[in-house]
């Protein structure tokens, strides 16, 4: 391990660069105070601020001593005075479910160990919708349920085993299903309307102020420092609402969009977060939000020439933080094309053979698992004929939740023709399974039917893992106990 010599940034933060052996190569790392930035390639970077290290290469090691932590996984020893750390894992957190690198809708992850049990299956009927989501808000935290069809916003009641209206929206909550996502917290929770986006205020138990703001919402809302952002037509045009959730600027304001297109936008895929960059992608090009000193800053880029991104899927992302956005170039060759910074030329990797999308990760056709965390393939599962994976939790990196799905029945969006239809209208099945490694899987005894796969929402609420298809009248939970 080297350190250079110390120095300091404008601010007069004292900062450290680091050379030291990762569990993946020689790993690069910048110190400024307790913040940690890991340089990559070039110019490129990734923030990591302490609260938010989570997966792979992101878990954590704890110190013994006084000095503040946690610290990255290439650390064996504390920067500060020598002292051994842990082994790595994940930084404990709250029990809301938290998708990795930051709040974004990616693959969920459980910031625990413990497992489904098959033999505490329960079935939950939900309000009758076609357009159901859930998220986890409120002081205490409870389980949502809101019908984008109706705008009606739901709470279950453990105690009760029932569901209790909260609020109901002007209008319905808009966007399809692989658009829209909330933006939720222990003090409310934000999300896109049809009559603009929309605040609700559930830090008080009796009542839930609603605070909108006219637009049309083009994508659905994600949280990004104490704020929740999400991207609208506006009379200025295509903008950037932003609601300050700690209360210190009350309201909606709006964030202009640098580059942005004169032809309004369609739908954008649903919204991840890497690198503390909040990026939504279309059909012609991709939209970023980005704290930084001076404020928020929004920016929209046109695809390359010849690039057109799949319909409804949000970029996947690999162990290191990078982007990629699957596309097809011709009728014959799909591409995942890196979102790169200005200036940069995009990384183009070909996806040979049948590359399928659940919407949160991209699979290859022989059921080997590309996960959003890993460059590397997975080994293959012991699977049925023309069946892949769909993860749809990462419990560690190991251990996770997979659908298993037919890639002739239509779940997968894209298949070996490229351009066949990203919208099917059968309705088909698959099997909810509970992965501990390759080769390894174990029914939990669940049938779920939808149309995508990215129709089946996951969701972890008080020692529950709950299921739902987007076409079922019924809600699967697991009871969560400790690995052995």
């Amino acid at each position: 391990m080297q350190q250079a010599s110390p120095n300091s940034d404008p601010t007069g933060q004292a900062t450290q660069d680091w050379v030291l052996p990762g569990p993946f190569g020689i790993e690069h790392w910048h110190r400024t105070g307790t913040r940690f930035t890991e340089l990559v390639t070039g110019n490129d970077t990734i923030g990591l601020p302490t609260d938010a290290l989570t997966l792979g290469r992101l878990r954590a090691r704890q110190s013994g001593c006084a000095h503040t932590g946690p610290f990255p996984n290439a650390f064996r020893f504390c920067p500060d005075c020598g002292t051994g750390l842990s082994e790595p894992s994940v930084v404990p957190r709250a029990e809301l479910w938290s998708p990795p690198f930051g709040p974004g809708d990616g693959l969920p992850s459980l910031d625990d160990r413990r497992l489904p049990d098959p033999a505490s299956h329960e079935e939950i009927a939900v309000p009758a919708s076609p357009a159901l989501g859930f998220a986890v808000a409120g002081t205490p935290p409870m389980l949502l349920a809101c019908d984008r069809a109706s705008g009606r916003i739901s709470g279950w009641s453990e105690a009760s085993r029932q569901w209790i209206s909260r609020v109901q929206i002007a209008g319905c909550l808009g966007l399809p299903r692989w658009s829209w996502a909330a933006s939720a917290t222990q003090s409310g929770i934000a999300v896109p309307s049809d009559r603009g986006p929309v605040w609700i205020d559930l830090s008080r138990p009796l009542t839930a102020p609603v605070v909108a703001m006219d637009g049309s919402p083009v994508g659905g809302a994600i949280s990004i420092g104490d704020h929740a952002a999400m991207p609208i037509l506006h009379t200025s045009g295509l903008s950037i609402a932003m609601l300050d959730r700690t209360g210190n600027a009350p309201g909606w304001t709006l964030v202009p969009v640098i580059g942005a297109p004169a032809v309004p936008t369609g739908p954008l895929a649903a919204p991840v977060m890497a690198a503390e960059l909040a990026t939504w992608c279309g059909a012609r090009g991709q939209l970023t939000l980005q704290m930084t000193a001076d404020g928020a800053a929004a920016r929209w880029r046109p695809w390359r020439d010849g690039l057109q991104p799949l319909p409804g899927v949000r970029p996947v992302m690999e162990r290191n933080g990078t982007l990629h956005q699957l596309a097809r170039l011709d009728a014959q060759t799909l591409v995942l094309e890196s979102l790169s910074a200005p200036g940069q030329v995009p990384e183009r990797r070909v996806a040979r053979g049948y590359a399928i999308s659940s919407g949160r990760a991209v699979f290859r056709e022989n059921a080997r698992l590309r996960l959003p965390w890993d460059q590397r393939e997975a080994a293959e599962y012991l699977l049925p004929d023309d069946s892949f994976l769909a993860p749809l939790l990462a419990l560690d990196e190991e251990r996770y939740i997979v659908a298993v799905c037919n890639r002739r029945a239509g779940l997968g969006a894209f298949l070996g023709d490229p351009a066949s239809s990203a919208e099917p209208d059968d309705i088909h099945s698959c099997v909810l399974h509970f992965s501990r490694g390759p080769r390894s899987l174990e029914p939990l005894d669940c049938v779920l039917r939808a149309r995508h796969a990215w129709d089946l929402s996951v969701t972890i609420h008080a020692g529950w893992l709950y299921v739902h298809g987007a076409v079922e009248d019924t809600l699967h939970r697991w009871r969560l106990h400790d690995a052995p």
